[in-house]
């Protein structure tokens, strides 16, 4: 048996989800990498993932679940293979059918169709399973985790053979601009300003955008304005102050919060015991710290 497929300081509630800082090589590229495991069969509640702005490459070693959209085209779909997936402007509900035991890779905008040299388009909101993306060192990396024998190994693994897969991946400078911009200042950001500080006219940098990440850079900014708004208020709800988030009046809030949730405010904190955001505020506030601490020390 692998170690990644063996259960160990799993919580009480059956779930065990760690954080790790990519080699400073991969800075730029890849955010952080993540490690889930979920001991049991039977979950009690579906997992809302909200947009945070980031791709992924997902490595899943055993076990199911179903991904379902929670708003626009509904479409249900039930993985188990390991697969990427683009940027996203739509929450999905996972609902475990099994235990899971799963190894995430978080990217920054642009890296996946700068890596398969693709549309965005082509992976926007959409999981497609690494034995269709057509790159063998995936494939390989894939392998290399399964026999990893400790979190340091894992860690290791994943370094030496992203570092060999991003080697000459070259992202278009004007949307990275864009898009740090934009995690600056949480998406409360006004497009004008993003044109104006990178000397970039609208529709050109709303091309640039969707070829390279599938998505208008409004639609983004909203997606990661409203992950903020979300973890803060749920978070800290007695000094949550919709304007801070560019919000102005509850009832933009809570249209917004409808397509992310599927559910009012009211509705969602009443079924909270339904419903769990364990994962995304996780994944949150790791990213929330790894960009401080990148902050500090001058690297965006």
């Amino acid at each position: 048996m692998s170690w990644i497929t063996e259960f160990r300081d799993i919580d009480s509630q059956g779930l065990h989800f760690k954080v790790f800082k990519p080699a400073p090589e991969l800075h730029g590229l890849v955010a952080y990498y993540w490690l889930l495991k979920c001991a049991q069969p039977a979950p009690r509640e579906a997992e809302l993932m909200l947009p945070d702005g980031f791709e992924e490459i997902i490595f899943s070693f055993g076990g199911s679940y179903k991904r379902t959209p929670v708003s626009g085209n509904k479409c249900v779909q039930n993985l188990e293979k390991s697969y990427l997936v683009g940027a996203k402007n739509q929450s999905v509900m996972c609902s475990r059918y099994s235990v899971l035991n799963m190894v995430g890779v978080k990217l920054f905008p642009q890296t996946l169709a700068a890596l398969g040299r693709f549309p965005a388009a082509s992976i926007f909101n959409q999981p497609i399973e690494l034995k269709d993306f057509n790159i063998p060192l995936l494939c390989e990396l894939e392998d290399r985790i399964f026999h990893s024998n400790s979190e340091p190994s894992l860690i290791k693994q994943l370094n030496q053979g992203l570092v060999k897969l991003l080697a000459h991946v070259e992202l278009d400078p004007t949307v990275s601009r864009s898009i740090k911009l934009i995690g600056q200042n949480r998406g409360c950001i006004s497009i004008s300003t993003i044109t104006q500080k990178t000397s970039c006219h609208y529709r050109t940098l709303e091309k640039k955008f969707k070829n390279n990440i599938g998505m208008s850079p409004k639609q983004f900014a909203k997606n990661l304005r409203f992950a903020t708004a979300f973890f803060d208020m749920t978070h800290n709800s007695a000094q949550f102050n919709l304007e801070k988030y560019g919000y102005y009046d509850p009832s933009h809030f809570s249209k917004e919060f409808r397509f992310f949730t599927g559910q009012t405010p009211r509705q969602f904190i009443l079924s909270r015991n339904d419903l769990s955001t364990h994962v995304f505020e996780h994944s949150h506030r790791s990213a929330k710290e790894l960009e401080s601490n990148a902050a500090k020390h001058n690297f965006t």
